[in-house]
């Protein structure tokens, strides 16, 4: 139960977010920190339900080693997937700004969401999403060349936004498993 609630108030934080970085191309970090507090709750919320499940069981000396080794496979599935997030923000500082720090910020802040696997694909398919539209607009720009372009050169595209069907799908898997 609490993994399906995580995953719908990770949709909330992505349609949020994507709104922004569609209206206003950029992403605010207040929002990211407090979309990373409520998943470290939500985090401990879902140790805490394995924790009651072996409460009802018994507890004995292996139920508590194995309480640590959930708590300890928790922590290497954040930091792998707080990987993908890290590596967009040093993306970001490398190409300059090409790449919004708010996208790695987001995705940063998802790690706590999903596990690193799910948001591999995620940012797989957001990156294709977004090549399309990528490629859109340059199809745009050559079939205007006759007359004045109507797509800059330098044209912006929201990454975020690419992230709503794939989020969508993703949130919707999950909810009907």
């Amino acid at each position: 139960m609490a993994e399906q609630s995580m995953k719908i108030l990770w949709m909330v934080f992505l349609i949020v977010a994507a709104y922004q970085d569609f209206r206003e191309r950029q992403v605010s970090v207040m929002w990211m920190v407090c979309g990373a507090a409520a998943g470290m709750i939500g985090c401990c919320l879902m140790a805490g339900e394995r924790y009651q499940d072996m409460l009802e069981t018994g507890i004995d000396a292996e139920r508590v080693s194995l309480l640590m080794n959930i708590v300890k496979i928790q922590m290497v599935r954040i930091g792998k997937a707080a990987g993908i997030g890290a590596a967009l923000l040093i993306l970001a500082k490398l190409t300059g700004g090409a790449m919004g720090g708010g996208d790695g910020l987001f995705f940063l802040m998802s790690a706590f969401y999903w596990d690193w696997k799910e948001l591999l694909v995620l940012f797989l398919e957001t990156l294709a999403i977004s090549s399309a539209w990528g490629m859109a607009l340059l199809m745009k720009r050559q079939w205007n060349r006759a007359g004045t372009p109507s797509v800059r050169w330098k044209e912006t595209i929201p990454f975020l936004t690419c992230c709503l069907v794939p989020g969508i799908i993703q949130v919707w898997n999950v909810l009907m498993q």
